[in-house]
């Protein structure tokens, strides 16, 4: 995980807010995932308040992936923490994923 950090680190990414958590084989497929409790409008966060973003076996699969998982998530949390989001609705997969593409495309 200390390298997905690195990695996301070296690429332009500050992780300081993120609890960054192994999250094994994925359920459904995804490479990553951030928990959002919509009737509370909250992020799930551990005891020392940073987000939780959980990395499964196929976001780790090499630093360049990584980055792009942490990014994709960043996305969502952005778009939860916005003052103008009013709806409090998280922004869509479509929309995470462009800058996921991005942080992949221009790896460092």
């Amino acid at each position: 995980m200390e390298q997905a950090r690195a990695a996301a680190e070296r690429n332009g990414i500050d992780t300081r807010m993120f609890d960054l958590r192994e999250g094994g084989a994925s359920p459904v497929g995804d490479k990553s995932s951030v928990k959002y409790f919509p009737a509370d409008r909250q992020l799930e966060r551990s005891a020392d308040g940073r987000i939780v973003v959980r990395l499964y076996d196929t976001g780790l699969a090499n630093e360049r992936t990584a980055v792009g998982s942490i990014a994709h998530e960043l996305s969502h949390i952005r778009s939860v923490l916005d003052p103008e989001n009013i709806t409090g609705e998280m922004n869509s997969e479509d929309d995470a994923e462009l800058p996921a593409l991005y942080a992949e495309e221009y790896f460092k």
